[in-house]
């Protein structure tokens, strides 16, 4: 049974009055493009000030609001760029407020806010016919991200998700050489990364008042109601909690599994296992991870393809191709006719024949063009052509699926898990089946809710 027949909902109790708000007729086939980008920046700390600078080196973007819980990053954003809006540039803790005030004043929504907002925001936003630029993962969970993927569709909206490295050189070069056969058709893929710190027990700590310029509840949104950590959440370690984040792989698996998930053209898994050891407490994630996949066949491998995913201590073999390794963060695509390693943000991808000969770039199809992911997502929604932005939810929803599959897993070792792509859930019996389909759909706290998500 499809999401739109069971978990799809009218939108309710979202805002004091958002519930009445008409979808912009921006979004609407027929409409006309509009000039400027009129842009809401949801989430301003660390990361949403870097992908707000990047929306703002397009001259054709209109800052007309800015949302966050910290009073004082939201005020420094909006006094930032009051230059460049005609007029006041309007400041909330609360995204619901801002959609309630100036739904009709905005055309698109950048949401850089913690992991477990992504959704909640997006698919409110999207209901409303806003275009949509979201950080990576796309959303906390697994059935976040098949909501967030439809309401896209359903809406006709613009939206490209924030895995800016997808645009770049090396990661199109990647897709542009394993899609004309430079190393065969695909066998295996090993991927991951190292040196992050979002897993493993994190020691108690006792709570304190949170800070004068925080809104507490709004940053808890439709978490449960966790106290505040001085030093601890916010900024930047949140994400090792459950409540607000995915952990490492979720973290990062979005960045370094594009390339190949992209060139190789993988869709929904056949089936995923866990080969690490548990989380130490539900509430944390692990700090040690691998995972297999086995994906469908694709246009570019003649049979089922099966891709690892590691991160922390655990080591990658070193033999498991000749002349070429899996970079220390990056991954490593083994075909019938050689093998291509590319590193997370960095050089072009490396290239060796059969034998482990490195092909120079005299023997190499010419690399693709780069561009800016974030301008590309500004000029597709001046244009109303999805086609010029790469990262579109059609792609970034089903990839951050799988990988977050691996995050829920881990806490079954060993145990194969099959996966019902069409109804979102895994498939058979028993408890720990039945337990690993309990945490594909999220639990808000009482008072929050979003469009296309079950209450």
């Amino acid at each position: 049974m499809s999401l739109n027949r069971r978990h799809f909902f009218q939108i309710s109790g979202a805002a004091a009055g958002a519930a009445t708000i008409a979808p912009s007729s921006l979004a609407q086939e027929g409409a006309a493009a509009p000039k400027k980008l009129r842009l809401a920046a949801i989430g301003v700390g660390g990361q949403g000030q870097s992908d707000l600078g990047q929306l703002m080196g397009h001259k054709s973007v209109d800052l007309v609001a800015v949302c966050d819980p910290d009073r004082g990053l939201r005020e420094k954003v909006a006094k930032q760029y009051a230059s460049r809006h005609d007029g006041e540039i309007k400041t909330y803790a609360d995204y619901r407020n801002l959609f309630a005030e100036l739904a009709d004043q905005i055309d698109g929504v950048m949401i850089s806010t913690t992991d477990h907002m992504h959704a909640p925001i997006g698919l409110l936003a999207m209901s409303l016919g806003k275009h949509v630029y979201g950080q990576k993962p796309l959303a906390r969970t697994i059935g976040e991200c098949r909501a967030m993927t439809e309401m896209a569709a359903k809406m006709k909206v613009i939206t490209q998700m924030g895995i800016q490295i997808h645009s770049t050189q090396p990661y199109q070069t990647t897709r542009k050489w394993i899609q004309e056969g430079v190393i065969g058709k695909i066998k295996a893929i090993h991927s991951g990364i190292g040196g992050k710190p979002w897993g493993g027990l994190v020691p108690d700590k006792a709570s304190t008042p949170a800070p004068e310029n925080m809104d507490w509840d709004r940053y808890l949104g439709v978490a449960h109601n966790l106290p505040w950590r001085d030093k601890d959440y916010h900024m930047g370690n949140w994400r090792k909690w459950v409540a607000f984040g995915t952990g490492v792989q979720g973290d990062m698996a979005c960045h370094v599994f594009d390339p190949v998930y992209m060139a190789v053209g993988l869709t929904k898994p056949n089936s995923v296992t866990s080969l690490g050891p548990k989380p130490p407490a539900e509430e944390f994630f692990v700090n040690d991870c691998h995972v297999k996949y086995s994906f469908p066949k694709t246009a570019f491998a003649d049979g089922d393809i099966e891709v690892h995913w590691r991160n922390g201590n655990i080591k990658v073999p070193k033999d498991l191709h000749p002349g070429i390794e899996v970079p220390g963060s990056g991954a490593l695509i083994i075909g019938d006719k050689g093998a291509l390693a590319i590193p997370h943000f960095g050089p072009m991808p490396t290239v060796v024949d059969a034998t482990g000969k490195k092909l120079e770039a005299k023997d190499l199809p010419p690399p693709a063009e780069g561009s800016n992911h974030y301008h590309d997502w500004v000029e597709a929604v001046l244009a109303k052509d999805q086609s010029k932005a790469s990262a579109p939810f059609s792609y970034g929803g089903p990839m951050t699926e799988a990988v977050l599959m691996g995050v829920v897993l881990n806490r079954w070792p060993e145990k194969e898990f099959q996966w019902n792509g069409p109804d979102c859930k895994f498939s058979g019996s028993g408890a720990e089946v039945d337990a690993a389909n309990a945490l594909i759909w999220p639990k808000y706290r009482q008072g929050w809710s979003a469009p296309g998500i079950q209450a």
